[in-house]
């Protein structure tokens, strides 16, 4: 999950942080301090929630939201004006939250969010030249090591390069787990083990797919879940 905390106050906004990282489990949080900055961040990048301050350094985060990169669905207003929570509903944002942040407040409003966001909140954002595609996880059939990115493998046969190592599906995402030092395998897509010889494994998975099996990984999905290994 990616978000973008956009706040004047440092001190606010590592707070926002902090309980972005327990209640979202550790997402990738981005911190503006003023509305160029934010701006620059929202143009290279899709964010699948904002939290937004409205007095940015004297700017009007309103403005933010004419933006149509900005989905004022996915923004959650923070203010300590009693008149600008009012406002923000005229803009259709999904909430906000009063200064002083409080806790309780704060983990309601993303719980709602992460409730009636779950199926967009699982996919990634790939990127191709200035377009953008979001990809659906239940769509990812495997991934692959590919230095500092990920090859993406998709049910449809297609291939497509993530600009994140492939650690970052194994931490976000709990259906991935990985196989091999460089692929990452997810547990739907398995189908059966074969047993090459020579200490060499293969994972087989839907549509006959098949990718590299570690001797650690084979002896303890063999053991646990009792896969169907075939030996060639």
């Amino acid at each position: 999950m990616r978000i973008l905390i956009i706040e004047d106050i440092t001190l606010v906004a590592n707070r926002i942080k902090s309980l972005c990282n327990i209640v979202f489990n550790n997402p990738e949080c981005d911190l503006a301090f003023d509305l160029t900055m934010a701006e620059t961040y929202i143009s290279k990048t899709f964010y699948d929630l904002i939290f937004l301050d409205i007095n940015v350094n004297g700017s009007n985060g309103f403005d933010l939201l004419a933006l149509s990169r900005v989905d004022s669905h996915k923004t959650i207003i923070i203010t300590a004006n009693q008149d600008n929570a009012v406002k923000a509903f005229e803009f259709e944002v999904f909430d906000f939250i009063h200064k002083p942040i409080s806790q309780n407040r704060f983990n309601r409003v993303a719980q709602r969010f992460l409730k009636i966001h779950a199926d967009e909140i699982s996919s990634i954002t790939i990127k191709r030249g200035h377009r953008h595609y979001k990809i659906s996880i239940s769509d990812i059939v495997y991934c692959k090591a590919s230095g500092n990115y990920s090859e993406i493998f998709t049910s449809d046969g297609q291939c497509h390069l993530f600009d994140r190592p492939v650690n970052h599906f194994a931490e976000h995402f709990d259906c991935f787990f990985r196989c091999h030092r460089s692929y990452l395998a997810k547990s739907q897509s398995i189908e059966s083990m074969t047993k090459l010889g020579a200490g060499q494994y293969r994972l087989n998975l839907v549509g006959g797919i098949q990718i590299p099996l570690s001797r650690s990984v084979y002896s303890s999905l063999n053991a646990s879940w009792n896969f169907n290994a075939k030996n060639k």
